[in-house]
C-alpha cells in the first residue's frame, strides 16, 4: 500500500494504518514524508461493481466542481483487482473534522436540524 500512494502520488508514503474497517470497505490513513496525509478506501467486496465505483468517484469530483460542499479530491483510484495491491481502491483527500456519530447524542435539537438540513 505505501509503495503504490508513493508511486501514485509522487511522495513518499513513510506510514499506513487502518482506521475502520466495516461490511463494504477498510479505510487507511497513509502519512508522507512531505505533504498531507491522504486516505485510502479499498472495498471489501471484490465482487463490487466497477460502475458502482466508478459512479462514486464522479460523483465526488461532481459535487466538487458544481456545488461548495467539501468533498475530498480522489487523487488516485482504480475499480479492478488487476492493480499492485489486487484489490479495488481510492485514494483521496483527508479532510479534518469529527465523525457526526460521535457528537450526535451531544448535539441540541436545533442543531440536530441545522446539520440535517445541510446533509439534505
Amino acid at each position: 500500500l505505501q509503495q503504490l500512494a508513493s508511486s501514485r502520488l509522487n511522495r513518499h508514503c513513510v506510514h499506513a494504518c487502518r482506521l475502520t474497517k466495516g461490511l463494504y470497505n477498510e479505510i487507511y490513513l497513509l502519512q508522507f514524508e512531505a505533504g498531507p496525509d491522504c486516505i485510502a478506501r479499498f472495498s471489501c467486496d471484490l465482487t463490487h461493481p466497477a460502475a458502482k465505483f466508478t459512479s462514486e468517484v464522479a460523483t465526488m469530483k461532481y459535487v466538487a466542481q458544481n456545488t461548495s460542499i467539501k468533498v475530498p479530491e480522489v487523487y488516485d483510484w482504480d475499480c479492478t483487482v488487476y492493480n499492485p495491491i489486487k484489490i479495488p481502491y481510492i485514494l483521496m483527500e483527508r479532510i479534518p473534522g469529527q465523525h457526526l456519530y460521535r457528537v450526535w447524542d451531544e448535539l441540541t435539537v436545533e442543531k440536530k436540524k441545522y446539520v440535517l438540513s445541510q446533509i439534505v
